[in-house]
C-alpha cells in the first residue's frame, strides 16, 4: 500500500494532441486523398463487372455455347483482377498499412519518444493514453514490471511451459509473432492464374476454329479475303 501511495502516475490524450500537430494533419489528408483514389477505382470496376454480368444475362440466349464461355471467362477474369486489386490497397500487408506506416507512424512516434523523455525526467511511474476509449499504457517504470518472477514461480511449480527455462532466456521476453493472414492474396493470384491459362485454351480454340472456317473457303474466295 505504501509503494501503491507513492507511485506517479500521469496520462495524455494522443488523439488530442496528434490533432494539434500541423504536420500530422497534412499526412492524414494526403492519406486520405490517396485512399479515396483507390476506393474511386474500386467502385469502377465494380461497376464494370456489373455491366458484364448484365450484358451476359440479356444475350445469353442468343450466343453460342463458346461465346457464352467467352464471357463468363471475362467476368472470371474481371472478378479476379477486383480482388487482387483490392488485397493490393486494402489488404494486410497492402499499400494502406505501407503508407501509414511510412507517413503518419514516424510522427507517432516522434511523441512516444517525447511521453519516454518526460516519463523518465519527472520521474514517473505509469504514463497512460486514453485516447483510444481504453487505458493504453506508453510508459512504465520497470521496477513496476513483475512478468519475470511470474514466469519464474509458474517454472517452479511445472504449471508452464516455460519450466526449466533459464533466467538469461526468460529476460529475453516474448518473441514477436509474425503476423501470417496471406489466404486471400493467395487465392486471388491462383485464381487470375487460373482465368489466364483458361484464356490461352479458349484463344487456342478460337483460332482453330478460324482456321478451319478459312480451310474450308474455295481458293477464289480465299484470295479474296484482305490480309
Amino acid at each position: 500500500m505504501h509503494a501503491q501511495r507513492q507511485a506517479r502516475v500521469a496520462y495524455i490524450d494522443m488523439d488530442y494532441i496528434l490533432s494539434k500537430l500541423p504536420s500530422y494533419l497534412e499526412a492524414q489528408r494526403s492519406l486520405e486523398d490517396r485512399v479515396g483514389g483507390w476506393q474511386m477505382e474500386i467502385a469502377a470496376r465494380k461497376l464494370a463487372l456489373e455491366a458484364l454480368e448484365n450484358e451476359l444475362s440479356a444475350q445469353k440466349a442468343l450466343l453460342t455455347s463458346s461465346l457464352v464461355e467467352e464471357k463468363e471467362l471475362e467476368i472470371q477474369s474481371t472478378k479476379a483482377s477486383l480482388v487482387a486489386y483490392q488485397q493490393q490497397r486494402f489488404g494486410v500487408q497492402g499499400d494502406l498499412l505501407a503508407l501509414r506506416t511510412s507517413i503518419v507512424q514516424p510522427i507517432q512516434d516522434l511523441v512516444f519518444n517525447e511521453v519516454q523523455r518526460l516519463g523518465k525526467e519527472k520521474g514517473y511511474d505509469l504514463i497512460l493514453d486514453k485516447s483510444d476509449g481504453s487505458t493504453t499504457i506508453l510508459f512504465a517504470n520497470e521496477r513496476f514490471n513483475l512478468s519475470n518472477l511470474v514466469i519464474r514461480a509458474l517454472s517452479r511449480q511445472d504449471m508452464s511451459a516455460n519450466m526449466g527455462l533459464s533466467d538469461a532466456k526468460i529476460n529475453q521476453g516474448p518473441e514477436e509473432d509474425i503476423p501470417v493472414n496471406e489466404a486471400l492474396e493467395t487465392k486471388a493470384a491462383e485464381d487470375l492464374e487460373k482465368v489466364k491459362v483458361k484464356e490461352q485454351q479458349i484463344a487456342e480454340k478460337k483460332a482453330a476454329r478460324e482456321k478451319k472456317k478459312s480451310d474450308k473457303l474455295p481458293v477464289k474466295q480465299k484470295d479474296s479475303i484482305p490480309e
